[in-house]
């Protein structure tokens, strides 16, 4: 069948119908045993009325409740999804049938050149509904990374400087005590000059007698 935009669209709107109809698939006994995880198995069991598919039982997978070949893998929009790793691979896409998924593993600046480059040359930005307010975010999130390395920056220097404070605080002290020393030095010598004139004093004194 050749694909064309009204019968895409028609297409999209039988999936659309189809998908409100379809019930929930879960195992048979999920919701009565915590043991049973509720992700779809086929029930196998010989006597198991969903299998037999009798009413009043859970519905079972059917072709019957597949999307139309046309539109399967497109988006809501009937565009083509297409992961994205890098601005580069922008080139070469269709903006009028493919839409852009930015991969997962894409670190935050590269996602902003993408979502970036897409804005300008009008891609859909299937990831995001809104884009530039993504963009937004992630400049939010690069300034306050800024300011913590820069709060974390002034804190190691005062650390440091705090440090050499320390760090000098013995050599004055040290400085303090040798003069304290010196002082205490000098005036034990001054002591024993005068006790020393005292007795060459007394020795003169007592030779006259």
């Amino acid at each position: 069948m050749i694909k064309t935009a009204k019968n895409l669209a028609g297409m999209l709107a039988l999936r659309r119908m189809i998908k409100r109809r379809k019930p929930h698939f879960r195992t048979h006994d999920s919701h009565k045993r915590k043991e049973i995880k509720p992700n779809w198995r086929r029930p196998r069991g010989l006597h198991s009325k969903t299998r037999m598919g009798m009413k009043g039982y859970l519905k079972t997978v059917r072709t019957g409740y597949g999307s139309p070949r046309i539109v399967k893998g497109l988006t809501r929009t009937g565009l083509v999804p297409v992961i994205v790793h890098n601005i580069e691979g922008l080139s070469g896409l269709d903006k009028n049938t493919q839409g852009i998924v930015v991969s997962a593993s894409v670190g935050n600046r590269k996602r902003m050149a993408i979502i970036k480059g897409a804005v300008e040359q009008g891609f859909n930005v299937i990831n995001f509904k809104e884009p530039l307010k993504k963009l937004a975010d992630i400049n939010n999130e690069f300034e306050q990374r800024k300011k913590l390395k820069i709060e974390e920056k002034k804190a190691g220097d005062k650390k440091k400087e705090a440090e050499k404070k320390e760090k000098k605080r013995p050599e004055k002290a040290g400085k303090e005590e040798g003069k304290e020393r010196e002082t205490i030095d000098e005036k034990l010598s001054d002591e024993e000059k005068k006790a020393q004139e005292k007795l060459e004093k007394d020795r003169l004194l007592t030779k006259r007698d």
